[in-house]
């Protein structure tokens, strides 16, 4: 099984760090190491005499048992030989998106679940997967959809509708926001996770803003230290 990427609003946008305790499922998919497969392989690789080139369960697994032990850049190492050699095979894709999010490298992240997605296109995983990736990037319509298409197919899952419900919200869609939230949560809940939505929605209008007059001003700078330079060369 999978993992699903976790989702963090200190991500959106100009990186706002607000406590979101109710908001999100963030419990991971546990993806089955599958020991015994591999201790078959093993097993079989010493009656033969021979070592068969490890499968993708068994890079996978490895990866896994690193990442378990803090070894994070062996564990990618891993994740990277396991998608060169093994390109259909999923989950590799999305630890190594978490990873690249981890790393700061969100671009790098949704790369890598695009890729996952071309592999995949309807597995429900991948395509929350690609909807936290454009929601931390601001694309609130493409993650609405991602997200649409995974409750879809799998509608028993809370966290799809949910991470729905956020988009609409980011999308200054609060009534519909509000009510899907309460389809999920307890009224109380529900209404505070569309506060805290108006409110990081409120301070990345004024970091937006901030953000364009701070550029006006280099620009005028850059502009009046030419015209200087310029009428400097014209006096020489």
């Amino acid at each position: 099984m999978m993992r699903h990427l976790p989702v963090s609003l200190s991500k959106v946008e100009y990186g706002i760090l607000v406590p979101l305790l109710v908001l999100f499922a963030l419990t991971f998919g546990g993806c089955a190491t599958l020991h015994s497969s591999t201790d078959r392989e093993n097993l079989s690789g010493m009656e033969s005499g021979v070592h068969p080139p490890p499968t993708a369960r068994t890079l996978y697994a490895m990866s896994r048992i690193l990442a378990s032990q803090g070894k994070e850049e062996q564990s990618e190492l891993v994740l990277l030989r396991l998608v060169a050699e093994y390109p259909g095979f999923t989950p590799a894709y999305c630890d190594l998106a978490e990873i690249r999010l981890r790393q700061d490298s969100l671009e790098e992240a949704a790369r890598v679940v695009s890729k996952a997605l071309e592999i995949a296109p309807e597995d429900p995983i991948v395509l929350n997967n690609a909807g936290v990736c454009a929601l931390l990037q601001g694309d609130y319509e493409a993650a609405l959809d991602n997200f649409s298409m995974a409750a879809e197919i799998m509608p028993r899952e809370p966290r799809y509708r949910a991470n729905m419900a956020l988009a609409m919200g980011m999308m200054g869609r609060y009534d519909e926001s509000l009510a899907l939230y309460k389809e999920l949560l307890r009224t109380k809940d529900a209404e505070y996770n569309l506060t805290v939505i108006r409110e990081i929605r409120t301070w990345n209008t004024l970091f937006g803003r901030l953000e364009r007059g701070v550029r006006t001003l280099a620009g005028q700078a850059q502009g009046q230290q030419q015209t200087a330079e310029q009428t400097e060369n014209v006096s020489q």
